[in-house]
């Protein structure tokens, strides 16, 4: 079923799945659908979205939400989400946290990147630092801006050095977050 927030929840799973599809030729025997479940009264995923994208009819305000803006946006988002990406590189999913037909999974291996690790970014080879995970796919230019963004909630010092340091980056986009992640953070 489709929950609140929009995630397809499946049984057993809650939203924590992936869709995919087989092409086959083979004539296979059709299955039951299961039975709908439905969120109830529960309203854990819309209390639990930072910046109030989900609706709570299934649907999302994609101008809104976070892992949007981090992952498909081509656009700088707006104050409200840049203010709420906290260490966020990529995606948000606290609606999928906030579940409770989630289904408690394994991390797969420790943080690739650590919060201590942002700064160095910069310097890092994009590729080599970020194959294999999700962030691969992004390319350093998204990556870059979401740093920037990230860093909107530190207060620290190298926080906003760094952010002065990509304010001059030659990548337009690259700048134009940082100037805009700068005039947040002297807000």
């Amino acid at each position: 079923f489709v929950g609140k927030s929009g995630n397809l929840i499946v049984p057993g799973f809650g939203p924590n799945v992936v869709l995919g599809e087989i092409v086959t030729t083979l004539a296979l025997p059709p299955t039951t659908p299961s039975p709908m479940d439905t969120c109830g009264e529960c309203k854990l995923c819309v209390d639990a979205c930072p910046t109030g994208a989900i609706m709570g009819d299934g649907f999302i305000n994609t101008r809104k939400c976070l892992s949007y803006f981090t992952t498909e946006a081509r656009e700088n988002p707006p104050d409200s989400a840049a203010l709420a990406f906290g260490g966020r590189l990529f995606g948000c999913e606290e609606c999928v946290a906030a579940c409770p037909h989630k289904r408690p999974m394994e991390p797969l291996g420790e943080n690739p990147l650590p919060m201590e690790r942002y700064y160095q970014l910069p310097q890092l080879p994009a590729r080599s630092t970020f194959r294999g995970t999700a962030l691969s796919r992004l390319g350093y230019t998204k990556i870059m801006v979401n740093l920037c963004y990230s860093l909107t909630a530190r207060s620290d010092s190298p926080a906003l050095a760094l952010l002065h340091e990509l304010a001059e980056h030659s990548s337009a986009a690259i700048s134009a977050a940082a100037r805009h992640a700068l005039r947040l953070k002297s807000r």
